[in-house]
Formats: structure tokens, sequence, C-alpha cells
């Protein structure tokens, strides 16, 4: 019985690398992206300390200097939050691409493994078929040696 070989091998190994490729990308992007929230939320908390600050403590008073430095910390932390959100609002488009061209890239993985399984099947059919005509050839040519 001859040995099942698909012919489209190669294809399917390059395939399946893109496709593990793609899974690393999707994975880097994921975490960019949890990075990026991480650092939005740390931001947020800034801002909110920030805030607290400004609002002088009951009974007592604040310079117009203090204050001016004060609002200027509130305003570094507005800033930090709006480059913070475009970021993350980066890291959520990049993942989502690294989302798609992994599926992209199991999905061609997958119809090349099921073009294998295929021929898999119609191989495994063949050999079936050839077995049982040597199968047939050798009883007949047992029944021309007896009747001889």
């Amino acid at each position: 019985m001859k040995a099942f070989k698909f012919k489209l091998e190669t294809a399917l190994n390059l395939r399946s690398f893109a496709k593990r490729k793609a899974a690393v990308a999707m994975a880097a992007a994921t975490a960019r992206r949890i990075e990026a929230i991480e650092h939005l939320d740390f931001c947020k908390n800034q801002l909110t300390k920030a805030e607290e600050f400004l609002k002088p403590e009951r009974g007592t008073a604040l310079t117009a200097n203090e204050m001016v430095r004060r609002q200027g910390a509130v305003s570094f932390c507005r800033e930090r939050i709006c480059k913070a959100s475009a970021e993350s609002d980066k890291a959520y488009e990049e993942e989502d691409q690294c989302y798609h061209a992994l599926m992209q890239a199991r999905q061609e993985e997958q119809a090349l493994l099921k073009l294998k399984e295929k021929a898999r099947e119609t191989h495994r059919v063949e050999m079936i078929r050839q077995d049982e005509l040597a199968m047939e050839e050798f009883i007949t040519a047992r029944k021309r040696n007896v009747l001889a």
C-alpha cells in the first residue's frame, strides 16, 4: 500500500506558520491594549488626586501662585488623559486588525486542512479499491489454476 502524500503540504505548512505568526501578533496587540488601558486608568487616578488637591482645605487660604500651580497640575493630567485615551483607542484598533488577520489566517489554514482530509480519504478509498482488485485477480487466477 502506497503511503499518503499531500501535494500541498508545503502550502499548508506556510499557512500554519502564518497563523502562528498572526496569533503572536494578536497576543502582543492584546498586551499593548491592556497596558494602554492600565495607563489610562492611572492617568485618571492622577487627575482625581490633582482635582482633590486643587480644593483648598477648610479654613486655609491659597496664594494665587499655589492656585495656578495646582490648576496647572490638573490641566497636565487632563492632557495626559487625552493622550492615553488616544493611545488606548489606537491599541484597540490594532488589536482588532490583528484579530481579523488571525481569523483570515485560520480560515486559510482550515481550507487546506479540509483539502488534505479529502485527499487522504480519496487515497484511502483508492487503496481499498486496489486491494479489492488485487484480491479478485488472485481469486480468479487461483480458480483458473484449479480448473486447468
